[in-house]
């Protein structure tokens, strides 16, 4: 192939790659602007789950457990303080952790978190009163002293769910608030300020507002409706969607 022929292929070459530019350039490619809906209303359905409310069980546990408590410090009932334990670790203790962890298994955070710490509590301080008064000489001079320190650290944790409480229901929250009270109550009677009588009476108005909840629990929901009015909660949250798009 002779040299005159090469440089006409490649000026046609050079001619058609400028047609094809010129062309392209004369493309125009349509464009729209996407809209996509707003998300103002969406509902987020859950599985049902098939446990029922432990709230019932655990609070008239809470109530009996704190009557017999009660009945020994005000001298109603004048036996061994060792016949306590059994009521504590079962009823106080067993009974709040098995409704706390029904209540984990159903997403509630307030009763998972109430029932269990206050299960274990009561599971340790059966404990230790058994160890007070059937261990070594150590255990039994300073038990009391060991154990307000306990009080003092659930006086302090009881705070939170006594105020979630205030936007929940008046029977729950006056529940929690004699708890709140009882607890200080107990924390310096451990100490040696006073006897055992205020504490006692502070586990009786325990025991009572728990009765109530528990009675007011189980009628509303078997009969389906507010039968047995446990209040309305004294402080009302809004709950905005979090999903709602800002105009």
């Amino acid at each position: 192939m002779s040299e005159q022929n090469l440089l006409n292929e490649n000026q046609e070459i050079e001619t058609d790659t400028q047609d094809i530019d010129a062309n392209a350039q004369q493309i125009v490619i349509p464009t729209t602007k996407l809209r996509f809906p707003k998300l103002t209303n969406i509902t987020i359905t859950q599985k049902p789950t098939n446990l029922c409310d432990p709230s019932a069980t655990g609070v008239m546990a809470l109530g009996i457990g704190c009557l017999v408590l009660a009945f020994h410090d005000l001298g109603i009932t004048p036996v061994s303080h060792a016949l306590t334990i059994p009521w504590i670790i079962f009823l106080l203790g067993a009974m709040q952790v098995i409704p706390g962890i029904i209540d984990a298994f159903r997403k509630n955070l307030f009763g998972a978190t109430v029932f269990t710490m206050y299960g274990f509590f009561w599971i340790a301080n059966g404990f230790g009163h058994y160890l007070s008064r059937h261990g070594d000489e150590e255990a039994m001079e300073g038990g009391a002293q060991h154990t307000a320190m306990a009080i003092f650290g659930y006086f302090i944790f009881n705070i939170a769910p006594t105020l979630a409480a205030l936007t929940l229901n008046k029977a729950l929250f006056f529940a929690m608030l004699f708890i709140q009270i009882t607890l200080g109550i107990i924390f310096f009677e451990l100490l040696g300020f006073y006897g055992a009588t205020a504490a006692g009476v502070g586990l009786l108005f325990i025991a009572f507002t728990c009765f109530y909840f528990c009675l007011a629990e189980l009628v509303n929901q078997i009969g389906g409706g507010e039968i047995i009015p446990k209040g309305k909660p004294f402080i009302v949250i809004k709950k905005k969607n979090i999903l709602e798009s800002e105009h």
